[in-house]
């Protein structure tokens, strides 16, 4: 969109300025556009025009277009895509663009063309000295901080429209009061990349493609459908630390072509999320010509503990912000505003700067209000010549208001019935306000409502005209706001507690019926209108969306928030209601903690959500909630699982539904092989299960029980089928937003690969996996697949290579419910130190995680702890302690048996057969020998085969194992052709060792 600098309309001399230019109008198309202006977001009629611009004279209508097409030429507007006039065919013409009108208040109006602020030369001074440094590549961050009416908002106005045009593009967000605790994340940020969109055009999309496709996904106006719902697949697993680094990253990029102040207004009212991103701005490193303004009350920051106060004050402590403090205005400095609003040289009266002085303790806000009553009293007048005062000051002492509320409640009595009914109303819809809305509450007609805005936009100061909304039917409705949010605030606080919440509920009502296809959009709008009004049912249904939404824009803790005040909403409800909504919410805030990680809140989640589903007698639900609790808590203490899962074997008893008996076995049969260890029957029920479950068609079901079942066939060396079974799931998984049984899902795969010897793939799918963790900044997930990957190194030779990768891991494997990542992270360490000769250390260590597991399994340590006890026969034998060797052998083929990996059952009866040789008992060493060769017999186990046709070709002088183990070794290397340092090592590692030794 072209940039223009802001027009202003002179009605001193009747003209039109753009910036500092004067643009030319005839004086009738200066008397159009000044009537239009004066209406805008209202339809005036050709008709109307007509009567008061031509009064008592016959004029023909296409002389009103011709006036028109001289202003639109003037102002570069066009009638097919306007931006300042718009044409309603037929009837006449509404002026739409935004308005604004010059307020009275003391320290923050810039007043006529050329008039200063008063007493605020200080503060324009810093925000220009920061502007100038910003235009440096110096990142500036600002807060403007004073009381209620101080004037910060009109300042920040002021510092704007002073910019030179085309200076610097400006974005601007508004933080919202609202009703409740509910704040729609991002939402101030949001508003301000559309400013940045409506003046940069394209370049905004183009940026946040590149840069922040987190961020665009949230601005639907800017992609198309189809775009919207690509990146969001493509987004799934973002995680809220990669959208504040991309917004970041992204402002940093719109400033290369120009510097950008982003201003963020009322700070005390924003949501979390955007004060973390604020931090995130003021803390990067790089350059950037950005300024960023934040207002805020400080005392509203103290008393309501917003995180602000803490960001705020730790980023003026390290110098990364500043802070432009607004004080109260001096007795002098109230006389030079009662001078400048008189007139340039008109004397200043210096006892009634000095009486308003003390009334209001030179607060601008009550400064002007005061001097508004005073003059709608008649007790001071304005004339030619100066102030006047009518009233001796000492009578009015007692009549003056003691706080600024009982200033404007004298205000409003002042004003008429209806205005009053339409303000009290206009309160309740918001500080921003719709005619349509507003007139809906009142049960009137929308042009009546419009009519009293416009008269009171004009008249007064309380409101002014705003940008005209157009509704989803394309029709457009006037907004109007309230110019301070103290007026709105004592409007609101007039209105009883009775009619209040009736009004509320007509608003939301209202609302509803005319958005009706972007309820979601405004789910904290209407939760907060229902909530007021007690209409609870509605109240939790749009909680739940706006809960919805911030989880969306990976805002987890605003999520959980409103989550937990949908919860409590919901105890509300009737009896009959009640139970239904509570587990729903429920289960999503068990889910959203468990894909946080938060397990220490999820546990009682989950607790709480089987009592009660259990109460409810919903065995659904109380089923996912338990193997959702078995899940988290084996991963820690597998002992813990027990009842559960005893709990789960009687739900399936007692459902008759044949689909959830299936569903709840399967879960119930794959949880204990999980923790407990191999049971061939549950492996074959798992599979009949899944069988009844494909036949129930229900995708998600059969995706996620396919990742359980390929869990299954995984542990049971069928690792073909394995991959099968998690690849048809991974789609719909993926497409469901079900995040964490994906990326289980891409994990098996990686691990399958890796038994098969294709490790190029299995490396692949673990680098994916790593990466797509660090794009999202999300440790927790990068976890399992650096720990995977060093697995894989130790494997190819690689040991160095290995305890890097676990060196980079082990640090965040220290909490709770991380038991079994950690076991492996230092197994994977072990097996590495031993291959590199450190045989005591690695001992010692392997011997501590044998220990921990016995005395506390964790989830698949059964499966684990076979290899383990592979490598510590292994490292014994290496010392030549064969007695030891002996043993642990031993007990690893016991081990082997009980599960159904070929490859482990292999490589423990090679382990045994080289210390059988060690021993001098070749009859046992052939005996073991045979038996690793039928473990790996009809198996794809080429870990295993590797090792046991090398010790077959030593131990039996056989040429034929040689060949075989050469081809293996040749096949795994091919896999690697994309690594060739890691090829090379491999291959360095297998033919310069021993056949049994590599």
């Amino acid at each position: 969109m072209k940039e223009f600098p802001p027009f202003r309309l002179d009605p001193v001399d009747e003209s039109l300025w753009r910036g500092d230019e004067r643009v030319h109008l005839t004086p009738k198309a200066f008397a159009v556009l000044r009537y239009l202006v004066e209406r805008a977001g209202r339809l005036v009629t050709q008709h109307e025009l007509l009567e008061a611009l031509w009064p008592g004279t016959f004029v023909q209508p296409e002389v009103l277009k011709s006036q028109i097409l001289d202003v639109r030429a003037a102002l570069g507007d066009r009638a097919k895509d306007p931006l300042f006039i718009e044409t309603v065919q037929r009837r006449g013409y509404r002026f739409i663009a935004e308005v604004r009108e010059p307020a009275t208040a003391a320290a923050g109006d810039a007043g006529p063309p050329g008039r200063r602020l008063v007493a605020r030369e200080g503060p324009m001074a810093a925000l220009q000295a920061c502007l100038a440094k910003a235009a440096e590549g110096w990142r500036q961050v600002v807060f403007v901080t004073g009381e209620q009416g101080i004037g910060k908002s009109t300042l920040v106005q002021a510092f704007l429209d002073e910019l030179p045009p085309r200076g610097a593009v400006v974005a601007r967000g508004q933080c919202l009061e609202g009703f409740g605790a509910v704040r729609e994340p991002y939402y101030p940020v949001l508003e301000a990349m559309g400013h940045v969109a409506a003046a940069t055009g394209d370049a905004l999309t183009r940026v946040l493609e590149k840069q922040a496709p987190t961020w665009l996904v949230q601005l639907p106006a800017l992609l198309t459908r189809e775009h919207r719902e690509t990146l969001q697949r493509e987004l799934t697993g973002a995680t809220r630390e990669r959208m504040i680094r991309e917004m970041c990253e992204a402002l940093e990029k719109l400033t290369e072509s120009a510097v950008l102040v982003l201003v963020l207004e009322d700070l005390h009212w924003s949501d979390h999320a955007t004060i973390d991103l604020l931090d995130a701005v003021a803390r990067r490193r790089a350059g950037a010509r950005l300024m960023v303004v934040g207002t805020y009350r400080p005392v509203d920051v103290v008393v309501g503990q917003h995180p602000l106060k803490q960001a705020s004050q730790s980023l003026k402590a390290g110098r990364l912000a500043q802070e432009v403090a607004l004080s109260p205005l001096s007795e002098g400095e109230v006389g030079k505003y009662l001078s400048l609003q008189g007139g340039q040289g008109a004397p200043a009266i210096p006892e009634l700067a000095r009486w308003i002085r003390k009334q209001t303790d030179g607060n601008p806000l009550f400064v002007v209000t005061v001097i508004e009553y005073l003059v709608e009293a008649g007790h001071v007048e304005l004339t030619s010549s100066g102030w006047q005062v009518r009233t001796p000051l000492d009578s009015l002492q007692m009549s003056i208001p003691d706080s600024l509320r009982q200033l404007i409640d004298l205000q409003i009595d002042r004003l008429s019935p209806l205005e009053q009914l339409t303000l009290e109303a206009a309160s309740v819809h918001g500080a921003v306000f719709s005619a349509t809305v507003t007139a809906a509450a009142l049960q009137v007609d929308a042009e009546g409502v419009e009519d009293t805005c416009q008269k009171l936009a004009r008249h007064h100061h309380m409101v002014r005209t705003a940008e005209v909304d157009r509704l989803p039917d394309g029709n457009l409705s006037p907004r109007y706001e309230f110019t301070h949010a103290a007026f709105r605030n004592v409007f609101y606080h007039r209105v009883g507690p009775a009619r209040r919440a009736k009004l509320h509920g007509r608003i939301g009502e209202a609302l509803e019926s005319i958005f009706t296809g972007q309820r979601a959009e405004m789910a904290a709008e209407l939760a907060g209108h229902f909530e007021q009004c007690g209409d609870w049912a509605r109240a939790v249904e749009y909680l739940w969306l706006a809960a919805t939404k911030a989880w969306q824009r990976l805002a987890y803790r605003e999520s959980l928030a409103i989550l937990e005040r949908a919860l409590e909403a919901a105890g509300k409800l009737p009896a009959g209601e009640r139970a239904a909504v509570e587990l729903r919410i429920l289960e999503r805030l068990a889910v959203v903690q468990n894909s946080l990680h938060d397990f220490a809140r999820a546990i009682p989640t989950l607790e709480r959500l089987a009592q009660l589903a259990a109460a409810a007698g919903v065995k659904s639900v109380e089923a996912r909630a338990l193997s959702l609790l078995s899940v988290i808590l084996s991963t820690d203490d597998a002992h813990r699982c027990q009842p559960l899962l005893e709990r789960l074997s009687a739900l399936a008893d007692q459902t008759d539904e044949e689909l959830l008996r299936a569903q709840i076995r399967s879960q119930q049969a794959t949880m204990r092989i999980s923790i407990f260890g191999w049971q061939p029957q549950l492996a074959q029920e798992i599979a009949r299960h899944l069988a009844a479950i494909r036949n129930g068609g229900d995708r998600l079901a059969i995706a996620s029980h396919s990742i359980d079942h390929s869990f299954v066939q995984w542990a049971s060396s069928e690792y073909r089928a394995s991959i099968q079974s998690a690849e048809e799931a991974l789609p719909v998984l993926l497409e469901s937003g079900r995040l964490v049984r994906y990326l289980q899902g891409r994990e098996v795969v990686a691990v399958d690969h890796a038994m098969l010897g294709e490790w190029g793939r299995a490396l692949d799918g673990l680098d994916e996996c790593i990466q797509h963790a660090q794009a999202n900044d999300a440790p927790f997930r990068l976890l399992l697949p650096l720990i995977l990957k060093a697995w894989v190194h130790v494997n190819a030779g690689d040991c160095e290579g290995a305890l890097a990768i676990c060196q980079q891991a082990l640090p965040s494997l220290a909490g709770v419910f991380l038991r079994d990542r950690r076991w492996l992270a230092l197994q994977v360490q072990a097996s590495a130190e031993c291959r590199l000769g450190a045989h005591d250390q690695a001992l010692a260590k392997l011997v501590e995680i044998r220990s921990e597991r016995e005395a506390r399994p964790a989830v698949f340590s059964w499966y684990w702890q076979v290899p383990l006890q592979i490598q510590l026969g292994d490292a014994l034998l290496a010392k030549r302690d064969v007695l030891r060797a002996r043993s642990e052998a031993d007990r690893a083929v016991t081990l082997a048996g009980d599960t159904a990996e070929q490859t482990w059952k292999g490589l423990a009866w090679e382990l045994s057969a080289r210390i059988a040789d060690a021993e001098g008992s070749r009859e046992r060493a052939e005996h073991d020998l045979s038996e690793a060769l039928k473990a790996i017999e009809g198996f794809e186990a080429p870990l295993a085969a590797v090792r046991i046709h090398g010790t077959a070709a030593k131990l039996r002088k056989s040429e034929q194992h040689l060949v075989l183990r050469q081809q293996i070794v040749q096949a795994i290397a091919a896999s690697l052709e994309s690594r060739p340092a890691l090829r090379q090592i491999f291959l360095a590692s297998y033919f310069t060792a021993s056949p049994a030794s590599a």
